[in-house]
C-alpha cells in the first residue's frame, strides 16, 4: 500500500527523484462489466489528441478525459469519459466537486438498439 501512495504522490519508483508535472498519462481502459476502483486526481477536460476522419470524412469530437490512480495497481493513469458517464459526474458533483474522491466504475455493454453505454458508479472510501 505505501509503493502505491508513493507513487500516486509523484514519487518515481525506484528512484531518488519527484515528479512535478505531467505531461502525457496512458489510458486507463474500461471493459463492459469489469469494474474498476479509481480516485479522480484533477479536472475532467477535453483532449488535445487529433482525430483523423472517419469514413463519413468528418473529424470526431475532441474526447474528454479525467485524470485517475487506479486503486489497485497505484497507476497514474487517464479514463475517456463517455457522454453518459461524464454526465453522471457533472450532475452528481457540481463545481467539480469530483476532484479527490473514489469511484468504483463498471461500464455496461449497449442495450439493443442503444448507441451508447450505461454505467454503474459508486463512491467508495479508499481510506
Amino acid at each position: 500500500m505505501a509503493k502505491a501512495k508513493a507513487k500516486a504522490k509523484g514519487a518515481i519508483p525506484g528512484g531518488k527523484f519527484q515528479r512535478t508535472r505531467t505531461l502525457t498519462l496512458p489510458t486507463l481502459r474500461l471493459v463492459d462489466e469489469v469494474a474498476v476502483n479509481v480516485t479522480a486526481t484533477g479536472l475532467m477536460h477535453t483532449s488535445t489528441a487529433t482525430q483523423k476522419p472517419g469514413k463519413d470524412g468528418k473529424v470526431m469530437e475532441p474526447a474528454t478525459v479525467l485524470p485517475v490512480t487506479d486503486l489497485e495497481t497505484g497507476e497514474v493513469t487517464q479514463i475517456i469519459l463517455g457522454a453518459v458517464l461524464k454526465g453522471i459526474l457533472e450532475e452528481t458533483y457540481p463545481k467539480d466537486s469530483y476532484v479527490g474522491l473514489s469511484f468504483e466504475i463498471t461500464k455496461h455493454a449497449k442495450a439493443t438498439g442503444k448507441r451508447y453505454n450505461t454505467y454503474s458508479v459508486f463512491e467508495i472510501d479508499a481510506g
